[in-house]
């Protein structure tokens, strides 16, 4: 069952004096409280949260350190990390914040640990935690709203609590499956608020939501219908009232989403398909336009699509929005998750891919196994309905499944024969391939003996001029002189890393291909990105790589991705990305020695492609980067394994590059990026006077409007793009897409 909290809350931090502290401290912490709240619920704004909370105890202002706490908790669970909530929780309880002033702050975050519990699947933690805050809310029919010292109405903390608790039961009962308990719940919390719609106007908004969403849940389809039009005008009538607060926009936007999402599960319910389709539309619409909360709304998206398409008899599709909500869900919401991928087995077992059925009803059971007992006895039991064929389908079906069994194990010994070659064929490289270490070791070594040693140097001259009083005209002309030879280095390096990049626009002459085009801007003089192609018998082979660093270090891993990979792809016969990146990984732990634990984690995200102009097919293997695909005016984009190329974590490797395939379609565009685009800033204003980053979203968009041009003047489009963008900000990492029309 879905479910989402209203999380987001506008905190006010007061930018008056403060105890001893100064005009100018306090100016630096309100500074980081905006920056963090203008970054909520991503990892920047988290750092950040941690620097007001360290200066909030510096300079003794408690206020910042709650209202830091408070954004935490919201953050941590609308990004999935459960496990710190649990430890946020613990530490307030040792500080004994119960007890003190910032009272509120510990019910609050108790308020997000029992929702977490909830979506982890552990209803019974979520029951008890919920039940404290329940047992604080005692007498709270007696209480009333009270000004504070700023003049502004505020809800006591009894009846925070009592909505907070009631809020709390009516998710974990929901997901439990107990629906009319879970509506119970919030037609109690629906009361309360009748008392202060405007004062509490949010967990208002949140009652209505909860109770449509159990609704749904039930079979009663003039229930369903009547609690989702309730909600509906409320919201209306919530968005001619609301405030504008910092992100209300998109917080509404959020709701409306839920809404359309309501009717199409209804309508799909009652197979009035017409009627859903046109939720669809609204649902896909508000969602390529949200940026804050892209991932928490995919995941809803893509289950409600997965339903969609089955209740249509489009498996190929269902599975494939089951899919993508399982990678949005994972980690974040179990309950959820565990829903998708039992549609997921559904759609797999219509489309008649048996072989597979087994694998994913493992994924649906270990899953079901971390989560409360009668949640895995359910799915046990539904796996046993679906997989329990009768004999005589069994019997039709032994033949094609032999048959493919046969074709699998002919495919298994083709990627093992390759295997071993290139094992064969490293064998008789290793001697060269450690002398070529050993010698690129050494020069590394002279170089950074000169590095050392022109430093020095320098250093000395600094303080010679330094005791020379008035001679800084000469002093001036060292430094000119030096800094002149440092750059010229420099742009030496970048004419050897020029020379490296391969003309992807030449590459496609004479091809059954329409275009081809690379954007390379590295924000230093050399770059930490690069792109590789080359033509290999009918194929073209495609990469885009994002290493560790910037300017010189990032260079050098460059090269060395450059070196490895043209010497992979010269020994085999058939490339296999997802072989490629593998024997990548362990050419580039190899060659850095990263095996040791003094070692460096240097390493690169990459995305590596196959297309063939004459079949038309395209094979990936995607290492962190994703991959995009624009198709009659709509983008697909195709996440990349959760491990880079060289990572020496334990947990990461562990993870396998997966390879995909796909047909393609004249006219097809088919971009791979770094991440630089994403994360660049720009785009100025009075909210954003820092600038705010371009982000997925925004980045599918660029893409989507660059694509309508002619592939030779995509290149021109970026870099324009990009330029206005960005205005006053500076360039933050190298940038780097290479573009493909087939």
């Amino acid at each position: 069952m879905k479910r989402i909290t209203n999380i987001l809350i506008l905190l006010f931090v007061a930018t008056t004096a403060w105890g001893e502290a100064t005009k100018e401290q306090i100016a630096y912490l309100d500074s980081l409280y905006k920056i963090a709240y203008y970054n909520y619920s991503t990892n920047e704004g988290l750092a950040y949260l941690d620097k007001l909370i360290e200066g909030s105890k510096k300079y003794g202002i408690r206020k910042y350190e709650t209202s830091a706490l408070q954004l935490k908790a919201g953050s941590y669970i609308n990004l999935g990390y459960h496990n710190r909530i649990k430890e946020l929780a613990d530490s307030v309880s040792e500080a004994g914040m119960k007890e003190t002033a910032s009272k509120n702050t510990y019910y609050y975050i108790k308020f997000i640990l029992s929702q977490s519990y909830s979506y982890q699947g552990k209803y019974k933690l979520s029951m008890n935690v919920a039940q404290e805050l329940y047992d604080d809310s005692h007498g709270y029919e007696t209480e009333e709203p009270d000004t504070n010292r700023n003049g502004q109405m505020r809800m006591p903390t009894k009846i925070v609590n009592r909505l907070n608790a009631l809020s709390c039961l009516g998710t974990a009962e929901g997901y439990m499956g107990h629906y009319e308990k879970a509506i119970d719940y919030y037609n109690e919390c629906i009361e309360i608020t009748d008392k202060w719609p405007t004062l509490l106007a949010a967990e208002r908004r949140d009652a209505f939501d909860g109770r449509m969403l159990a609704s749904l849940k039930t079979r009663d389809s003039e229930t369903k219908l009547r609690y989702a039009h309730e909600f509906e005008d409320y919201m209306q009538i919530y968005k001619k009232t609301k405030t504008d607060d910092l992100s209300a926009d998109e917080n509404y936007m959020m709701y409306e989403f839920y809404i359309h999402d309501a009717y199409v599960e209804i309508y799909t319910s009652t197979g009035e398909l017409d009627k859903a389709e046109e939720h669809v539309a609204s649902m896909r619409q508000i969602l390529n336009v949200t940026k804050q909360a892209y991932d928490n709304l995919a995941g809803t998206f893509y289950s409600t699509m997965a339903s969609y398409c089955m209740a249509r008899n489009d498996y190929n599709s269902a599975f494939t929005y089951a899919d993508s909500a399982a990678y949005y869900l994972h980690g974040y919401d179990s309950g959820a998750e565990l829903e998708v991928l039992k549609i997921k087995l559904k759609a797999n077992h219509m489309r008649r891919n048996y072989m597979r059925d087994y694998d994913i009803a493992q994924e649906v059971l270990t899953l079901g196994d971390s989560l409360a007992q009668e949640t895995r006895n359910s799915s046990i039991d539904e796996i046993s309905t679906l997989m329990g064929m009768d004999k005589l389908e069994m019997e039709a079906q032994e033949a094609e499944i032999k048959q493919n069994r046969r074709l699998a194990f002919i495919a298994i010994g083709a990627i093992l024969l390759i295997a071993s070659s290139i094992v064969y064929i490293q064998r008789q490289k290793r001697h060269s391939e450690k002398e070529k270490r050993k010698m690129l070791s050494e020069q590394n070594e002279l170089l950074a003996r000169e590095v050392e040693k022109q430093t020095r140097e320098l250093r000395e001259k600094n303080e010679r001029i330094t005791i020379q009083n008035g001679k800084l005209d000469e002093k001036n002309k060292i430094i000119s002189e030096s800094n002149r030879e440092m750059t010229a280095s420099i742009n030496y390096a970048k004419r050897i890393q020029s020379a490296m990049l391969p003309d992807v626009e030449k590459l496609s002459e004479g091809k059954d291909l329409e275009g081809l085009f690379a954007f390379f801007s590295p924000r230093d003089i050399v770059s930490g990105d690069f792109y590789w192609a080359r033509e290999h018998r009918d194929e073209i082979l495609l990469a885009c790589a994002d290493c560790t660093g910037h300017g010189v270090p990032g260079a050098f891993m460059s090269m060395i991705g450059t070196t490895i990979l043209n010497e992979i792809c010269s020994h085999v016969d058939k490339i296999e990305p997802s072989e490629v990146l593998k024997v990548l990984d362990a050419q580039t732990i190899e060659f850095l020695s990263q095996k040791d634990d003094e070692s460096v984690n240097d390493g690169m995200d990459m995305a590596f492609v196959t297309y063939n102009p004459k079949s038309m097919e395209m094979r990936y293997a995607l290492a962190r980067r994703p991959l995009y695909v624009v198709r009659n005016g709509e983008i697909k984009e195709i996440k990349g394994t959760k491990r880079s190329i060289g990572d020496r974590d334990d947990k990461s490797s562990k993870i396998s590059f997966e390879g995909g395939e796909m047909k393609m379609e004249r006219g097809d565009m088919v971009y791979m990026c770094s991440d630089g685009l994403a994360d660049q800033f720009g785009d100025i204003d009075v909210e954003h006077p820092h600038g705010k980053r371009m982000k997925s979203a925004g980045l599918k968009q660029l893409l989507l409007r660059i694509s309508k041009e002619p592939v030779e003047n995509q290149k021109e489009a970026i870099g324009k793009a990009l330029e206005e963008w960005m205005g006053e900000c500076v360039q933050t990492d190298d940038v780097t897409l290479v573009g493909m029309r087939v």
